[in-house]
């Protein structure tokens, strides 16, 4: 068996390290946790937003997938619709987001894809849609750079939700703006989300 040299082990425990980094609690208020946690972008951070409704993860699925009523639960959303679908699996949507004055509005193209880890959950994945799909708007800031998934999974009598979420806004907006309304944006997101189920 060959033994893997000092310096080699020491850089792998360091990535792997740095790559599993612990999420701080940022806010935990009305049955919402939400965490954040520093990226190899030194600047942006990612979040983690968790909570639990009592229904049914194919209830919570079909919202998500909702294109058309994300703007009505998705913080500072106001116009979503569905492009196309790839099957039943993958869906392409476009949202538009209302951003204070005077950060520019900001939009971007979805592609949602629906995998099935197990009969107890449901992973959607969140990464890029073809930007091509829908024009560019003047004087809105496309955003390009984001990843990240929900998560539905049943939990004794409950389901648990958790969206983890990366993305770049893009523009001149200062790190401290963008790492406050990671926070904020989900939190504010998953409140609306639960009325949404519950009704």
């Amino acid at each position: 068996m060959k033994l893997i040299p000092p310096n080699i082990l020491l850089l792998l425990v360091t990535v792997f390290s740095f790559g599993q980094e612990d999420w701080t609690l940022k806010k935990n208020g009305d049955s919402i946790k939400v965490f954040t946690r520093e990226t190899n972008d030194l600047k942006l951070k990612e979040y983690k937003a968790i909570t639990y409704v009592d229904t049914f993860k194919e209830n919570v699925l079909s919202v998500i997938l909702d294109a058309k009523n994300i703007k009505d639960w998705n913080y500072k959303t106001s116009e979503s619709y569905l492009i196309k679908k790839e099957g039943d699996s993958i869906h392409h949507v476009y949202m538009y987001n209302d951003m204070p004055w005077p950060v520019s509005n900001r939009d971007f193209i979805s592609k949602l894809t629906v995998k099935y880890p197990d009969e107890h959950s449901i992973k959607v994945l969140i990464e890029p849609g073809d930007s091509s799909l829908v024009p560019e708007k003047e004087n809105v800031i496309r955003m390009k750079t984001f990843e990240g998934y929900w998560l539905i999974e049943e939990k004794n009598d409950l389901i648990k939700i958790t969206q983890q979420l990366y993305g770049n806004p893009e523009g001149n907006l200062p790190s401290f703006f963008i790492n406050t309304a990671i926070v904020s944006a989900p939190f504010n997101t998953f409140l609306k989300l639960r009325e949404v189920l519950s009704k």
